[in-house]
């Protein structure tokens, strides 16, 4: 039990007095603010107390009565200790104090009896992906996707590409969520892949939650407006939309936030991608170019929607 007060002290449930070299409940009691001396023989009793309090803290059943409470102690503690105790937790990669409660936890009688017999640490860094691993992740379960949706289009005689936008018309609602996912051959998707991969790992890379919602927005304002406006009796399928919105959320983005290096990246997106915004104005049979259009008008307003907020 005198373990569990020293820990107790180094994780702050407990006030250091004195110099003295040793914790030696014999030689220097330790004396409660209420006037209570703790000998050897009475750290027992009081060890309860201790837990219970670390057990209330955490919001566990109480070991006491209702209404009781366990004072905060006075003792004195080795600096050899504060120097082990230090040691063991930065091998552990953690501080000091949460070191030492979680040792003070596992070895209460609260939780005696439902701990492993085993802890194994794993430092927060190994515990996640970072962010430019998990664009990339998700930039490439998406194109996968499209090829997957495309072989099964191709295996249906092109059937699925009826699920379009179909403009003004109730049922071509449906088709905001669908027709990024469709396009009209191999050809049509092969020339959308490496844009989409280098685009959509580019919005997301930037920010995950923001390229995200981003994205959704492109896909849903942009295609209502195609469905709202783009002439009836059409179908509207291709991911080029999502693309085109991409480049103008990565080319405005930087200015928005006032980002120096987002800046520099939206130049790059426009000079190695800016020649295929002129998609934008009509002329190309069978090329939907209000998809590009509005896909690109919804990315402005994306950089928008999502931009940082200072202070």
């Amino acid at each position: 039990m005198k373990d569990e007060l020293q820990q107790a002290i180094l994780a702050g449930e407990a006030e250091v007095e004195g110099d003295d070299e040793d914790l030696d409940l014999d030689e220097h009691p330790i004396t409660l603010p209420s006037g209570r001396v703790l000998d050897e023989a009475g750290a027992e009793a009081y060890g309860r107390e201790v837990a219970d309090r670390a057990a209330r803290l955490r919001g566990r059943p109480s070991l006491t009565g209702p209404g009781e409470h366990s004072p905060k102690i006075t003792a004195r503690v080795t600096p050899a200790l504060k120097q082990q105790i230090a040691e063991l937790a930065e091998r552990e990669g953690r501080r000091p104090a949460d070191w030492c409660a979680t040792r003070w936890r596992s070895t209460s009688p609260a939780t005696a009896d439902r701990r492993p017999t085993t802890r194994h640490t794993v430092p927060m860094q190994q515990q996640t992906r970072p962010a430019w691993q998990v664009a990339a992740l998700a930039t490439g379960v998406f194109v996968a996707l499209l090829w997957a949706i495309e072989v099964v289009d191709v295996a249906a005689s092109h059937r699925l590409d009826g699920w379009g936008i179909r403009p003004r018309d109730g049922e071509g609602l449906l088709g905001i969520l669908a027709a990024p996912l469709l396009h009209g051959g191999w050809g049509h998707l092969s020339a959308n892949t490496v844009p989409a991969l280098v685009l959509g790992f580019l919005t997301l890379a930037t920010g995950l939650v923001r390229g995200l919602v981003a994205t959704a927005i492109v896909w849903l304002l942009g295609g209502f407006a195609v469905w709202l406006v783009a002439g009836g009796g059409s179908v509207h399928i291709g991911a080029s939309g999502l693309i085109f919105g991409w480049i103008a959320y990565l080319a405005v983005q930087g200015f928005v936030d006032r980002k120096p290096w987002e800046i520099v990246l939206g130049l790059g997106v426009l000079v190695v991608y800016g020649g295929v915004l002129w998609g934008v104005l009509p002329g190309t049979p069978g090329v939907s170019w209000q998809g590009h259009l509005f896909g690109a008008l919804a990315g402005v307003v994306a950089a928008f929607a999502v931009r940082e907020r200072r202070a």
